[in-house]
């Protein structure tokens, strides 16, 4: 998942290795099967979402 990330950043800013690692370092990587719900009604959504 990190290699399809990497790219995406790439289209917009060369980053090495290194600068990539801290970047990564932010994130938390799930998987979420189709259709389920990342929030359920009534929540509070306290997180930023990037789905491939």
């Amino acid at each position: 998942m990190s290699d399809i990330f990497k790219a995406h950043i790439n289209k917009f800013a060369n980053v090495s290795d290194e600068e990539f690692e801290a970047i990564l370092s932010y994130f938390h990587f799930k998987t979420i099967s189709k259709k389920d719900n990342l929030l359920e009604a009534g929540q509070v959504c306290k997180s930023n979402f990037l789905v491939f």
